[in-house]
């Protein structure tokens, strides 16, 4: 039995061997280094900028109507002073 685990370790860890040194040789590219932090960098900014983008667009017409109700922009700017002057 002990024989039996010594292997499944000893396969295991040649396995975790092969892997890391495939992930070293492939890290020294620094043509696929550079394109894999391109590639995080554009979908972090995807999912961070690109909601609130979409979302000031498509609420862009309710500005317009915003700005012709003079009380509600008065009012929303009394509220926006409360709390930056509070």
């Amino acid at each position: 039995m002990f024989l039996f685990e010594k292997k499944g370790r000893e396969r295991s860890r040649n396995l975790l061997d092969k892997l890391w040194n495939t992930l070293n040789a492939l890290s020294s590219k620094k043509t696929l280094k550079y394109t894999l932090y391109l590639s995080a960098i554009i979908i972090f900014l995807m999912v961070i900028l690109v909601p609130p983008i979409i979302g000031i667009i498509v609420k862009t017409p309710t500005i317009q109507e915003f700005l012709n109700h003079p009380e509600l922009t008065d009012a929303a700017l009394v509220a926006i002073l409360y709390i930056v002057l509070k």
